[in-house]
């Protein structure tokens, strides 16, 4: 296979991977060994494959359009369902943000919550949120109430982390959660973060770095 760099009336000039064990530049007549050419087409946008993750118990799932009924379900807008055309619009945004996610910056990561045997059926939501910092996002996580207590939520924590420091290349994740929320302290504790401090009104802060994860 090839890059077809010019087209000339009976040879083709060509950048080609494997010749001779080495890339390099080659022309070629035009006969039998060439089996066909793949021409991309003008205006053409490469969509990254964005592929779920898994842990013990669950699927953190990137969000399409075959998800429209279970987000218009469980999408946390003042904790009602949405309409239709709002659950596409949520799916909207969050899919616009997984590409402008990239090394190093997180606009925002949202991922539904998943059960590994259940797939169809959103858990909840979890993810980091680099809306006040691309470079050291703010970790989230909003299990229904039925999920809760059950280990999920430092299930999450720890996936985040990962992603975090191996997928994005990010230095750091910050979280926080109301005091009265022990579950919420218990997921980060457990999940790897490090309680560093309090909000004026008591609730605890949270922080992860990648060099704590490097040393794990």
């Amino acid at each position: 296979m090839g890059i077809v760099l010019q087209n000339t009336e009976n040879t083709i000039i060509a950048a080609e991977g494997n010749l001779n064990n080495v890339s390099g530049i080659i022309e070629r007549p035009k006969d039998e060994h060439i089996r066909g050419y793949i021409r991309i087409p003008e205006g053409y946008k490469y969509q990254r494959i964005m592929m779920d993750y898994q842990t013990e118990n669950l699927i953190l799932h990137f969000v399409t359009e075959d998800d429209l009924t279970e987000v218009a379900r469980t999408w946390p807008s003042e904790h009602h369902p949405l309409s239709d055309a709002e659950a596409r619009e949520a799916i909207a945004y969050m899919r616009g943000n997984y590409e402008k996610n990239t090394k190093g910056c997180i606009c925002h990561l949202c991922l539904a919550v998943c059960g590994e045997e259940r797939h169809g059926t959103i858990m909840g939501w979890c993810g980091l949120d680099g809306t006040r910092n691309h470079s050291d996002p703010e970790i989230f996580i909003l299990l229904d109430e039925a999920y809760r207590n059950r280990g999920y939520g430092t299930q999450c924590v720890r996936e985040l982390l990962r992603i975090a420091v191996e997928d994005y290349a990010l230095p750091g994740v910050h979280g926080g959660c109301a005091k009265e929320n022990i579950a919420s302290v218990r997921a980060m504790e457990k999940g790897g973060m490090v309680r560093y401090g309090t909000e004026e009104n008591g609730d605890p802060l949270f922080r992860f770095t990648a060099k704590e994860k490097a040393e794990q």
